[in-house]
């Protein structure tokens, strides 16, 4: 019975922790995103990012800002640009392709802060996730 109670009591200081992080980051979100990863830890960002690729529906139309690291991946006829963030322990990471809007160039930044519509598109019956139309944000310092 003591080791269910202290449980509960660890995952009740977790969820509280959790909640009053959010809500302290809540006055730095950007505005112009209708889910600003950004603000979050590397913990944080990297849950809800695979929270987003397991449930692209919710998500879809909505604007997405994040920063992480930069990858690209070239292929055939061009490249793919995707925007990873890692879990806290360093083990694990997911990421986000992004199309650059026109004029965009990602440069030779290893570091980027995105901000882009998030979407779906299929090749043959796979469906993949992409931010659309995604400008890089300069971080005010």
């Amino acid at each position: 019975m003591k080791k269910i109670l202290s449980i509960v009591l660890i995952l009740s200081a977790a969820v509280i922790l959790l909640v009053t992080g959010l809500l302290l980051n809540s006055d730095h979100k950007d505005k112009n995103a209708n889910v600003d990863l950004s603000v979050l830890n590397d913990g944080m960002a990297y849950s809800e990012v695979c929270y987003i690729a397991e449930r692209p529906a919710e998500y879809k139309g909505k604007k997405i800002k994040m920063k992480g690291t930069l990858t690209e991946i070239p292929d055939k006829d061009k490249v793919h640009y995707l925007c990873v963030v890692g879990d806290s322990a360093g083990c694990c990471a997911q990421g986000l392709e992004f199309e650059l809007a026109e004029g965009e160039d990602p440069g030779n930044k290893k570091e980027i802060t995105i901000l882009g519509t998030f979407d779906t598109y299929k090749i043959m019956n796979d469906e993949f996730i992409i931010l659309r139309n995604t400008k890089i944000i300069e971080e005010k310092k």
